[in-house]
């Protein structure tokens, strides 16, 4: 009779099973590197009695990021993350072989790191893996508009840290103002304040940490002023950034120039539809229709237009671009010395399914130069550059659709920053992955999704090569590997299909009458039996 294996005995054979699959996988090696630098640079911060230390901080930290790969962040989340990969863990990171911690110490965990530590932390290590992408893709040093990159800055509330104050006034919620990059999708940098207004100083403040030379910064209508836009020239960047009344003056002004050119075009409609010997005393030009055919025959403005369908709602643009020399006066050349064009964005958002449309009109400013040798195609470049500051939104979208980041509840400053960074940088991994997985010709189509990454990083294993191919910036490893095919991101060569045509019939159960129908499995399920003729 076979002696049962006592628990210690089979914890052994289990931790043996995952050692010699991680050694073939480079599992071990992948983690230790990223346990590593959590040890360099961060658990060197911890505020605890390191004598008195019985879970060591890159340990708390790599788990507690693992665990954030695959969508969970609350204590309890963690907490069973850490028991049910108990046996995969205690080989990757030697030494956590004592119990699993309690949801408080993963609690305190959360923020023994103060804020602007991590914070720095966060631009450093992603402000180098930026520009390492920049300057492989060749967008560092690139001429073409569209080949430079947009980094798109914006400020996101994490609505439920409102708390209750003495006054009986709820408290305005932390905000978070993060600098994406269209290009690469990463999160370059992010900042908690306590106000929206503070939104301007904080890409003031990132954009001094990080090299942004040659990007093209875009943001909303609040944070445009003067001192942000200097600072972002100054750094060798260019900016292309939405105005709206909190610049009145320059705003009316664009916007009377955008009115004067459709008045041009519809009087040059009405004269190309005149005959010269029908012309009459009424059809005649007045004298400011003469002022403005004038001018713009001098300074004719750009235009493009730009149609997407995305989400069932179908997105029809059209820009003008003026040159700011044409129509600025002296004292706007010297305020506004930066900017060399000014664009009118009109858009038609129509519903596909209801058929209800509705127009926006938008007012943008850019220091790029009306420069038609330089940029041949530059009304159809700014509408572009437009059009992608909405990755910083779509990956705002993500993080409270699918981390629920904006129902987080966080009672303290450094446990909502390293909650958020970490999110932001699992972001900044499965845009990565994405872009990876679409570049392949052999990619499933539609596959690569941000809740099917969640779910494949539920395996220690893949969140591994995840992390190794990104801070390598080697998609091949990624898109190359067993596991891409194992969760389906990536698929085999198929077979070609026979060319002997095959015949299936079909009976209806009940009634006994043979079809011939394609539509197999729906068929199937309502009653037909397959019959090998």
């Amino acid at each position: 009779m076979n002696k049962a294996k006592s628990r210690d005995e089979i914890a052994e054979q289990s931790k043996s099973f995952f050692r010699n699959l991680f050694v073939v996988c480079g599992v071990i090696q992948k983690l230790r590197n990223f346990h590593e630098y959590v040890r360099t640079n961060l658990a060197s911060h911890d505020v605890r009695n390191i004598s008195a230390i019985l879970y060591p901080y890159e340990d708390l930290f790599c788990i507690i990021f693992l665990a954030g790969m695959a969508g969970f962040k609350t204590k309890g989340e963690i907490h069973d993350f850490w028991v049910v990969n108990r046996d995969k863990l205690d080989v990757i990171f030697p030494g956590i072989g004592y119990e699993v911690p309690s949801t408080s110490t993963i609690t305190r965990a959360n923020h023994l790191i103060a804020a602007e530590i991590l914070e720095d932390e966060f631009i450093r290590l992603f402000g180098e893996e930026y520009n390492l992408v920049r300057r492989m893709n060749g967008s560092y040093d690139a001429v073409d508009l569209l080949k430079r990159d947009v980094i798109a800055c914006d400020g996101q509330a994490i609505r439920s840290t409102t708390r209750l104050q003495e006054n009986g006034k709820k408290s305005t919620p932390f905000e978070i103002t993060s600098m994406v990059s269209y290009g690469t999708g990463i999160t370059i940098g992010q900042m908690i304040h306590d106000k929206k207004n503070q939104e301007k100083k904080a890409i003031l403040k990132l954009s001094d940490k990080v090299d942004v030379k040659n990007a093209i910064f875009t943001w909303d209508a609040i944070n445009t002023y003067i001192p942000l836009i200097e600072n972002i020239i100054s750094k060798g960047a260019d900016v292309c950034v939405r105005l709206k009344r909190n610049q009145k003056t320059l705003y009316e002004k664009i916007a009377r120039q955008s009115e004067r050119y459709d008045r041009y075009v519809k009087i040059m409609l009405r004269l190309s539809e005149q005959d010269e010997k029908a012309q009459t005393e009424e059809n005649r030009l007045t004298k400011e229709e003469i002022e403005i055919c004038e001018f713009f025959k001098t300074h004719p403005p750009l235009t493009a237009e730009k149609s997407n369908l995305v989400g069932g709602k179908l997105y029809e643009r059209h820009i003008t671009v003026f040159d700011t020399e044409a129509f600025f006066d002296d004292t706007e050349k010297v305020k506004w010395k930066h900017i060399k064009t000014a664009a009118v964005i009109k858009t038609k958002c129509t519903n596909m399914i209801t058929k209800q449309t509705s127009e926006s009109f938008a007012v943008h400013i850019s220091s790029i130069p009306f420069d038609l040798v330089k940029y041949p195609n530059l009304a159809n470049d700014l509408l572009e550059i437009s059009v992608r500051h909405w990755c910083v939104e779509t990956n705002h979208w993500h993080i409270d659709e699918y981390f629920d980041q904006d129902g987080a509840s966080y009672s303290e400053k450094d446990s909502a920053v390293l909650c958020t960074s970490i999110t932001k940088c699992v972001m900044s991994m499965f845009n990565f992955a994405k872009l990876a997985y679409a570049n392949e010709e052999d990619h499933y189509v539609g596959e690569c999704t941000t809740p099917k990454l969640k779910r494949a990083c539920m395996d220690v294993e893949y969140s591994a090569l995840l992390i190794d191919s990104f801070f390598q910036n080697n998609p091949k490893q990624l898109t190359e590997d067993e596991l891409s095919y194992k969760y389906h991101f990536m698929k085999r060569d198929n077979p070609k299909p026979s060319e002997e045509k095959i015949v299936v019939h079909y009976e209806w159960e009940s009634a006994g009458s043979l079809s011939n129908c394609p539509l197999a499995q729906h068929i199937r399920g309502r009653g037909f039996k397959k019959i090998h003729v």
